[in-house]
C-alpha cells in the first residue's frame, strides 16, 4: 500500500511539473485570454439617446439600441466589448485594444439608414430592414471611384425589389442614404435575384466597407450624443498588467506560507492543490471567453482564498480526529466528512452573492461575480477531489504517523 502510494505520488508530481513547466514557459496560458480595457487600453465612451421626429424613447429602444451597437462591435473586430445601459438614456461602451478609436466612436454611433423609393421620390419601396448582407467591393469598370457595395436582398426584399423593377421598369428608381440621395440608376431588367449595386459617395474602399457594416446592422433606432469619452493609453494598461500580476502573486505566496507553517505537510499539499486550482481556473476563463479585468482579478483572488479556506476547515478537523486517538486514514475521512457539510454552506452563500451581483450588476461588476462564481466552483472541486485524494495518498504512504507533521 506504501509503495503504490508513493508511486502515485511521484507521477502525479512528475505530470503536474511537466504541466506546469508548458503551461507556464513553453505556452503560457495567459497569453490566451482575452484582457479588458484595464489590461490592454482602449477607449471608453458614454453616449446619450436622443429621440428625433417620430421616434420613441423606451425600454424597448434601449435594448435594441444596445443590441445593435453590439452587433456593430463585434463586426469591428473589437475583442469582448463591454456595452451596458446607464439609467434610463445613457450607454457606457468599452473598447479594449483598438486601433483607430476615432473610427471605432463614428462608426458605432452613426446611423446608416437605406431608402429605396419610387421614381417620384414620395414612396419607399424597400428600407435596410430588407437587406441580408452588404459587401464593399472593388469594380474595375467604374471610371473615377471604383467603390461599390453588392447588395443581397431578404425574402421580402427580394419580392418586393422584383416587384418594383417590373413596375418601374425603363425609370429610375431613387437611392436614399441617411436621408441623401446617393444614385438614381435606371431599371434596365426586371430584377428577381434579390442583389443590386451601390456606387458612388465613396471615396476610398474604407468609406465602403465602413458603410457596408452600418447597413448590415441596421440603422439605430434612435440618435445618439458622445457625452464623455475617456482613453486608457497601453502604458497605464501595462502598469495594470503588472501590478495586478505582483498583487496576485504576493496573494498566492503569502497563502502558501502560512499553509505550510500552520498545518505542515497537510499545508504543502494544499499549496500544490491551489496550484492545480490557479490552472484549472485560468483554463475555465479562457473556454468561457471571459474577459480578464482588475475587478476580476480581484474575484480570482477571493476565491483562492475561499479555496484556502475549505482547506483549513478540512486540516482542523483532521487534526481534532488525530487527537482523539484515530488513525490517520480514518482521520482523514471523518475529517473530510464533519466538514463537507460547512464548506458547502461557505461556497454556497458567497456563490449566490455573486449570481446576485451578475445579474444586478454591470460592466466590471459583472466581471467579477463570472470570476468570483467560477473560482468558488472550481475552488470547492479541488478541495473535495484534489486535497482529498493528496491527504489520502500522505496517510496511505506513511507520511502522517506524526500529527504534528501531518497537519500541525
Amino acid at each position: 500500500m506504501r509503495r503504490r502510494a508513493r508511486t502515485w505520488f511521484l507521477v502525479i508530481f512528475i505530470v503536474l511539473a511537466m504541466g506546469g513547466f508548458y503551461f507556464v514557459h513553453v505556452n503560457p496560458i495567459t497569453s490566451h485570454l482575452h484582457y479588458g480595457l484595464d489590461f490592454r487600453g482602449g477607449v471608453e465612451v458614454e453616449y446619450q439617446a436622443h429621440p428625433g421626429p417620430g421616434q420613441v424613447l423606451n425600454s424597448a429602444t434601449m435594448q435594441r439600441l444596445l443590441t445593435l451597437i453590439q452587433e456593430r462591435a463585434n463586426k469591428l473586430g473589437v475583442s469582448e466589448p463591454v456595452i451596458a445601459q446607464v439609467g434610463s438614456n445613457r450607454i457606457m461602451v468599452q473598447l479594449a485594444g483598438i486601433k483607430s478609436q476615432e473610427q471605432a466612436l463614428h462608426y458605432l454611433g452613426e446611423t446608416a439608414s437605406l431608402e429605396i423609393k419610387d421614381p417620384t421620390g414620395k414612396h419607399v419601396l424597400l428600407t435596410g430592414a430588407d437587406l441580408s448582407s452588404a459587401t464593399a467591393e472593388i469594380d474595375q469598370t467604374q471610371a473615377g471611384s471604383p467603390y461599390i457595395i453588392a447588395l443581397t436582398f431578404n425574402a421580402k426584399g427580394t419580392k418586393a425589389f422584383a416587384s418594383a423593377s417590373q413596375t418601374y421598369l425603363g425609370q429610375r428608381l431613387p437611392i436614399y442614404l441617411n436621408g441623401k440621395l446617393l444614385e438614381a440608376p435606371t431599371v434596365k431588367n426586371v430584377i428577381t435575384n434579390g442583389q443590386a449595386i451601390l456606387s458612388g459617395g465613396f471615396p476610398t474602399l474604407k468609406s465602403a466597407e465602413t458603410m457596408a457594416l452600418l447597413l448590415q446592422s441596421g440603422a439605430l433606432p434612435v440618435n445618439l450624443k458622445v457625452l464623455d469619452v475617456r482613453t486608457v493609453s497601453a502604458t497605464l494598461g501595462q502598469a495594470s498588467v503588472q501590478a495586478s500580476k505582483l498583487a496576485a502573486a504576493l496573494a498566492l505566496l503569502l497563502i502558501g506560507i502560512f499553509m505550510v507553517v500552520w498545518y505542515r505537510l497537510a499545508g504543502l499539499l494544499a499549496d500544490v492543490a491551489l496550484f492545480v486550482y490557479m490552472f484549472f481556473m485560468l483554463g475555465a476563463l479562457w473556454a468561457l471567453h471571459a474577459t480578464i479585468t482588475l475587478p476580476g482579478v480581484a474575484g480570482m483572488i477571493l476565491s483562492a482564498g475561499m479555496a484556502v479556506d475549505a482547506n483549513v476547515i478540512i486540516f482542523s478537523r483532521v487534526r481534532e480526529e488525530m487527537e482523539a486517538g484515530k488513525s490517520p486514514r480514518a482521520s482523514v475521512e471523518q475529517g473530510f466528512r464533519h466538514a463537507i457539510r460547512a464548506i458547502i454552506d461557505s461556497n454556497a452563500t458567497t456563490f449566490l452573492a455573486g449570481l446576485l451581483l451578475f445579474v444586478l450588476g454591470s460592466g466590471e461588476v459583472k466581471g467579477f461575480a463570472i470570476t468570483l462564481m467560477v473560482g468558488i466552483v472550481i475552488s470547492f472541486a479541488t478541495a473535495v477531489f484534489v486535497t482529498r485524494e493528496f491527504i489520502r495518498l500522505a496517510a496511505d504512504a506513511g507520511w502522517a504517523r506524526v500529527r504534528t507533521i501531518f497537519v500541525g
